[in-house]
């Protein structure tokens, strides 16, 4: 503010006194027509604050109370609604533990939350009705395929039977007999696989775990082989490391054993070497390996031969019932192990199935 302006129009400012308080000035010329005969001063102190205050008090307690109460909804809010559904979110999202995935299913629910009868209680009983069908759609699967399964061989028996006895009567040179006895060989073993990778299905999702000596099993199993091979020329070597103890399904990881045995064996035959290798490692877990000296695995069917039905042997290794399903049911037992399993070119020459998983 120029002050000699204050002789023709008025001029005021706002000055600060560094003490949360402010100082009005004005200055107004006194006029006798167009002659300033003098200058008047005006000065008021006041503090903004209080100012703003005085002025808006009841806004400001009508703002307040609007904030206590949307807070207090809010509040209500997220304990009814919010705070259950982030609770079943994390129930939904919890990794199920292998150990007991039946037991889990069936215990979906949480506590307090069955009695709501709101849509959040809706949401809750629906959720376990689903995991319920779940576990009940496993043992549906297992008892069709059971029911199935007898139904099935009884007549398929009955058909290989009268085979037989035609192929006795008629001798042994009839080719046609022949090969109505190999299908009918054929389709038994099929049933029979196809059942059992029914039973699989369900025996990972409702049978309990427990620990036991992977190492010992295999040992046993590989033994087996080794008596009861009828082959002279093929050589069984086995590097197994003891008491590696693991928690799952002692069936189910046998199955796995065999059934890559059975390749294994199929494939080597005659005259090769099967090597059978069980190391476990700080860092990436149990390792098992199963390799032979037979033809190997072309790279592009490394992931072909893991589907259902899936088949590719020839020479030595043709199996005339195989149905494809061994190392579909390996890798589905493996995975349900929360293992992985895959397929190399052994040092051996043939093929090397490594499967890693954690203890």
């Amino acid at each position: 503010m120029v002050e000699e302006r204050s002789r023709f129009f008025s001029q005021t400012e706002v000055l600060n006194d560094f003490d949360s308080n402010y100082v009005l000035r004005t200055l107004a010329p006194i006029r006798k027509g167009r002659e300033t005969i003098g200058i008047v001063e005006v000065r008021d102190h006041y503090g903004i604050q209080d100012a703003y205050l005085g002025r808006n008090k009841i806004r400001l307690r009508l703002l307040g109370g609007v904030s206590v109460i949307t807070l207090a909804l809010a509040l209500a809010l997220s304990t009814s609604i919010a705070f259950p559904l982030r609770r079943l979110s994390k129930r939904l999202d919890q990794k199920i533990s292998p150990t007991d995935i039946s037991e889990q299913l069936e215990k979906f629910g949480i506590k307090h939350m069955a009695d709501r009868r709101d849509e959040i209680g809706q949401l809750h009983q629906s959720l376990v009705k689903l995991t319920s069908q779940v576990v009940g759609l496993f043992k549906e699967k297992e008892q069709f395929a059971a029911e199935i399964s007898h139904e099935l061989k009884n007549p398929i028996a009955s058909i290989i039977a009268y085979a037989e006895t035609c192929e006795d009567q008629a001798g042994s040179g009839n080719r046609e007999i022949m090969k109505i006895k190999a299908q009918a060989v054929r389709m038994n073993k099929l049933v029979t696989e196809i059942s059992e990778a029914a039973i699989v299905d369900n025996d990972l999702v409702m049978q309990k775990r427990e620990r036991f000596d992977f190492a010992h099993t295999i040992s046993e199993i590989f033994k087996h082989y080794e008596d009861s091979n009828q082959h002279t020329g093929l050589k069984f070597v086995q590097n197994i490391e003891p008491n590696v103890m693991i928690t799952g399904l002692q069936e189910r990881w046998g199955q796995v054993i065999v059934n890559l045995l059975d390749n294994a064996v199929s494939f080597a035959q005659p005259e090769g070497i099967i090597r059978v290798t069980l190391n476990q490692h700080v860092k990436i877990g149990i390792s098992f390996v199963v390799e032979d000296s037979g033809p190997g695995v072309p790279e592009e069917m490394t992931k072909q031969i893991f589907e259902r039905f899936f088949s590719s042997r020839s020479g030595a290794a043709t199996q005339v019932n195989s149905a494809g399903l061994g190392l579909a049911l390996v890798k589905q037992i493996v995975e349900a192990h929360e293992g992985q399993i895959q397929v190399e070119r052994s040092s051996l020459g043939g093929a090397k199935f490594i499967i890693l998983f954690k203890v």
